[in-house]
């Protein structure tokens, strides 16, 4: 098992404020969605997937190196919604974005690419889970790129 340090404890809870913070984040604009209704409701998943994203880097990491059953899944599972919700978040800020700017052929087709990329980098990253070129474990459940 790997030795968690001062450091890493640290870390991990800086990140699980900063999930809680999305959380209240996406609540602030839940509540004042009356007043600037533009893309609230793409701004309110972002800050969810944003707060999903660090616990489950947390977990991960607090799992990484370790042999038991759970840590299997928690290493695994964790890393893949790290990867996975990160291009999600950037395609709905694509869609944010969108919502934003008046969109004349040339903006909506950077906002085109942005999202392809994003929806591309989904598939890689369910794919890596049969085929590890993304991102793979050992064994011991350490995470290697």
């Amino acid at each position: 098992m790997m030795e968690l340090t001062k450091t890493d404890y640290f870390l991990g809870a800086l990140e699980m404020w900063g999930a809680v913070l999305c959380i209240m984040a996406a609540l602030f604009v839940f509540f004042s969605r009356k007043t600037n209704p533009k893309g609230v409701k793409e701004m309110i998943i972002m800050q969810l997937i944003c707060a999903v994203m660090m616990f489950s880097d947390v977990t991960a990491c607090f799992a990484i190196g370790t042999t038991e059953p759970s840590a299997y899944y928690s290493v695994r599972v964790g890393y893949f919604l790290c990867f996975g919700l990160a291009y999600a978040c950037l395609f709905l800020f694509g869609k944010y974005f969108e919502r934003f700017i008046e969109c004349d052929s040339t903006n909506k087709l950077g906002l085109i690419f942005v999202e392809i990329f994003a929806l591309v980098g989904v598939i890689l990253t369910i794919i890596n889970l049969w085929v590890p070129f993304y991102y793979y474990f050992d064994q011991g459940n350490n995470y290697y790129l």
